[in-house]
């Protein structure tokens, strides 16, 4: 809704010409909001990205519908001053683009990578589910204002942050925690620091660890040991197979000198007979 109708909302706010001047450079107050809406929506995408890469993807969906949510009461407050039109909306794009970079890693995240570009389409329908609201949006702008737009939207902005942070939470760690096997071939999640803290217990919320830190270990230790036994046993096959050469070495080298030896005997042997018989 702000993406389509920002031309409207300045226009009814009667802000859209004013002349505003950046740095020396002076454009109309609507063409440096738009301006500043595209960057600051471009850099927010993998922003919030790297942000639930740290403290987890609700939390983050958390912050993003709540800033949101702020910017558009203030807007509707404050919204007829040019810069502060200016302003708000561009905070409002900022955290706008968190939905293309959290929404498809949380599903990835939680059913795995087997049907991920699937998941992520149908989960992009939603976009298009919401443009039908914009003729709504428009319809109630006429008979009621952008204030009462802008409340609605505020409305669902705060929704969508308590849903996040009270809902898909403790649904989705439930979810990774009984091994559903409708993940997947899920990959384990990478979260962050704090997602390691406790030793015993599952990680928290935050990160959605699969696995407790002293299962990590666990495993770890599992894997060095059975590494060293199959190099020991490696190692004691080298060495049976050494003295299985050295025990077959000999044997030859002992048949050798018998040969050598009736080699020595048999002429002298030969000549005495000869000896005798001539006698």
């Amino acid at each position: 809704m702000a993406a389509a109708q920002i031309g409207p909302i300045a226009g009814d706010y009667g802000i859209a010409s004013v002349p505003l001047n950046l740095l020396g450079l002076v454009m109309p107050a609507l063409t440096l909001a738009i301006s500043l809406d595209r960057i600051l929506d471009g850099f927010g995408r993998p922003f919030f990205g790297w942000v639930s890469d740290n403290i987890g993807r609700e939390n983050t969906m958390f912050i993003a519908f709540a800033v949101a949510a702020l910017s558009l009461l203030l807007l509707t407050q404050l919204g007829h001053a040019p810069w502060m039109f200016v302003v708000l909306t561009a905070l409002f794009f900022g955290v706008f683009g968190e939905i293309y970079s959290l929404f498809p890693a949380t599903c990835g995240d939680t059913f795995g990578s087997k049907y991920a570009a699937t998941n992520a389409g149908m989960l992009y329908t939603a976009k298009g589910t919401a443009s039908a609201l914009v003729p709504l949006a428009s319809l109630a702008a006429t008979t009621y204002g952008w204030s009462a737009v802008f409340a609605i939207a505020v409305a669902f902005n705060i929704c969508a942050a308590l849903l996040a942070l009270f809902v898909l939470k403790p649904l989705r760690a439930g979810f990774l925690r009984s091994g559903s096997p409708k993940r997947g071939d899920a990959p384990p999640l990478v979260v962050g620091a704090a997602a390691l803290a406790s030793e015993t217990e599952p990680a928290p919320a935050v990160g959605f660890a699969v696995q407790s830190r002293s299962e990590a270990a666990a495993q770890q230790q599992t894997m060095t040991l059975t590494a060293a036994l199959s190099s020991s046993s490696t190692a004691k096959l080298a060495d049976t197979n050494i003295d299985r050469y050295g025990h077959a070495r000999a044997s030859i080298d002992e048949v050798d000198t018998g040969l050598e030896q009736q080699t020595a005997i048999t002429p002298s042997t030969s000549y005495v007979g000869v000896s005798s018989r001539l006698a």
